[in-house]
């Protein structure tokens, strides 16, 4: 199956899951895992994807999303061409992430290896949420997502459950 994944998060989810080597192109900011991303086509950064080089690339499956406000023209671009194309969800918990797993192996029909990694990201899950009961001194964390405007996410997400 040849992939391509024009959001960073995305192209995480389908190496974690086991499909990396399905990848063809990346957007510019996908950077994990570095030594099994350098030699796939970039198609621009997430918010201005190149259509023309996703197209080019004939994926069987564009993996895109609607994490950042105007991803959404990058959908309706890959409709008005035609292209295969699922939209990620947009997880809020640490548990939506692990679901994602599975979906995208269903996606993809690679559900066996998505299953794997479903069950090796709870493994660590449960391990650090063990690692962190044991924590007497909590301290405070400020994340900053995006710079201009400033963004920080807020009380019910991922981010925060990790920290």
């Amino acid at each position: 199956m040849r992939l391509v994944s024009i959001c960073p998060s995305n192209t995480e989810l389908a190496t974690y899951a086991g499909l990396v080597d399905h990848l063809v192109g990346v957007d510019n900011y996908s950077d994990w895992p570095s030594d099994k991303l350098t030699n796939l086509e970039r198609v621009g950064p997430d918010l201005n994807i190149n259509m023309d080089k996703v197209e080019a690339l004939n994926p069987d499956l564009v993996l895109a999303s609607e994490t950042v406000p105007g991803m959404e023209k990058n959908i309706k671009e890959l409709k008005k061409r035609g292209l295969p194309y699922v939209i990620v969800p947009t997880p809020k918990t640490l548990s939506d992430i692990s679901s994602q797993l599975i979906w995208i192996g269903e996606k993809t029909g690679y559900k066996e290896k998505s299953l794997k990694a479903h069950k090796t990201f709870n493994y660590w899950i449960n391990y650090y949420k063990g690692l962190s009961n044991s924590v007497e001194e909590k301290k405070t964390i400020y994340w900053e997502w995006w710079a201009k405007p400033i963004f920080t996410p807020g009380h019910s997400n991922w981010l925060t459950e990790m920290s």
